[in-house]
């Protein structure tokens, strides 16, 4: 298998899905970020970023250290907190420990920025977030919130996660965060290869394909 395999995974997606990518390989977080930025960009599809607390900066300076660096002009993101940036910030917002602030904040700047046609959300820092929320209000109030936004039929979300970020939290919300989604991914790695595990997704009947093996050189490429 090879990176048009998963780029026909990503083609057989509709929009208003809501895909949780949940990383357990070294490079694995980084290089699903490289697919999905090279997706877009070929596809030309519009994209919004969603950088809570830095998470996006960092793992772009992950993607310079190993020579990638991609055009990132185009890439409009909102930030959530943290101070370093990366592509064309549209939006800004502060962070906030108490989760009905956050999240009423965080819905009326997306609600601003969200461009009107049909576009792919890249979620990154979500782990962040949750990792100062790790308490049932926050929890239940981060996740109700999130609902109606995962409904939004003209977005395909990526939420990309550390697994053991989540795993952690002493409130284990990974499993009600699953069950908002239509499709989860777990990334784990073997040598040079990245292994794309469908563990839940509408077409994985249909397809008969329940893992996605990328040469991570190919993924790196650019």
């Amino acid at each position: 298998m090879s990176l048009s395999d998963l780029f026909n995974l990503l083609d057989g997606m509709k929009f208003g899905s809501t895909v949780i990518v949940e990383n357990r390989a070294p490079l694995g977080a980084e290089a699903f970020l490289a697919v999905l930025l090279r997706y877009i960009r070929e596809r030309e599809i519009p994209v919004l970023v969603d950088d809570i607390l830095d998470a996006f900066p960092l793992y772009v300076k992950h993607l310079n250290l190993m020579g990638i660096n991609p055009n990132l002009s185009s890439v409009r993101v909102l930030k959530m907190g943290g101070n370093e940036t990366a592509g064309n910030v549209v939006n800004r917002g502060r962070f906030d420990m108490d989760p009905n602030v956050y999240m009423n904040h965080y819905e009326k700047l997306f609600s601003s920025v969200a461009p009107e046609e049909e576009f792919i959300n890249i979620v990154l820092g979500i782990d962040r977030l949750f990792v100062f929320q790790d308490n049932p209000l926050g929890i239940g109030t981060t996740l109700r919130a999130m609902k109606p936004i995962v409904t939004n039929r003209k977005r395909t979300a990526f939420y990309i996660l550390e697994s053991a970020i989540m795993e952690n939290l002493r409130t284990r919300p990974l499993p009600a965060l699953e069950d908002l989604a239509t499709s989860v991914f777990e990334l784990k790695q073997k040598g040079r290869m990245l292994i794309v595990s469908i563990i839940k997704d509408p077409s994985a009947l249909r397809t008969n394909v329940n893992a996605i093996k990328v040469d991570l050189r190919e993924v790196f490429s650019e």
